[in-house]
């Protein structure tokens, strides 16, 4: 996608990210809880702009040589357009800088659109979690970096 800026979070993205996690999770992340999580040493934002608008952005965590992806989140609209794949190369790309040897995540089972995107990284699931989610249970990929 042209013109599309990734770079790291800024508090002043919260509202923005917040909208986006009401437009696209069963369970967004309150305000609450992305305040305390942007203050931890071990999460790491980026966020996808189109002109003045986040349009996307991914959450994860890095503890040593091991890391989390959390969320990953792409405006409905702009979906199928490579924003959550360059979201996804960015944050594994940082990562990997860090000396992160191992990504992991968890994912709905019945994510065919996420599950797909992780299949081409070279995610391999390796477990599942029973009503993760409440309603379903969540598949378990690894990425060896």
């Amino acid at each position: 996608m042209q013109n599309l800026l990734v770079r790291p979070f800024k508090e002043s993205d919260l509202p923005d990210i917040l909208k986006l996690e009401s437009e696209c999770f069963k369970e967004p992340y309150s305000k609450e809880l992305l305040l305390r999580e942007v203050t931890l040493p071990i999460t790491r934002i980026f966020v996808a702009q189109k002109g003045d608008e986040v349009v996307g952005y991914v959450f994860g965590w890095v503890v040593g040589e091991t890391g989390e992806l959390n969320r990953i989140a792409v405006k409905e609209e702009l979906r199928k357009k490579g924003v959550g794949k360059r979201l996804l190369k960015e944050f594994i790309e940082g990562i990997k800088e860090e000396g992160v040897k191992e990504l992991f995540l968890e994912v709905r089972k019945s994510n065919t659109p996420a599950i797909n995107l992780y299949k081409s990284f070279g995610f391999r699931e390796v477990g599942r979690r029973k009503g993760y989610y409440k309603d379903e249970d969540a598949l378990v990929f690894k990425l060896n970096i």
